[in-house]
Parts: C-alpha cells; sequence; structure tokens
C-alpha cells in the first residue's frame, strides 16, 4: 500500500492543472505543500504551549548559551 504525501500529490496534479487552467495555476498548486506545513508546525507549536504552559517559543537545546 503506497501513501501519497501533500507535496507529492501536488506534483502530480501540476501537468493536468496546466491543461485545464494554465502555467499560472499549475505552479500555484504546489503552494498547498507549503501551506500544510505551516499549517503543522502551528499545530505543533500550539500544542507544545498546551501541554507546558508557557508562552514563550522555545528554542532548541543547541541554540541555548550559558
Amino acid at each position: 500500500m503506497s501513501v501519497v504525501m501533500p507535496t507529492g500529490a501536488t506534483i502530480w496534479l501540476v501537468p493536468a492543472m496546466e491543461q485545464a487552467a494554465g502555467w499560472r495555476w499549475a505552479f500555484a498548486v504546489l503552494a498547498l505543500g507549503p501551506l500544510a506545513g505551516i499549517m503543522a508546525m502551528a499545530r505543533l507549536i500550539r500544542h507544545r504551549h498546551r501541554s507546558t504552559g508557557s508562552t514563550a517559543v522555545p528554542l532548541p537545546a543547541d541554540t541555548v548559551t550559558s
């Protein structure tokens, strides 16, 4: 069984969109992949804030200095 990721699906749709609506809209379809990534990261940040009770965005451990 194969799983199609959102970015892969949008790349697969480009030729069909180009035929149906032209290149302008075909490339606009590619914006759906990064948009899904932005939404997923925002959801992750909200989840982390709820679980820790923090209002600050945590820094990765390797960027914290003493």
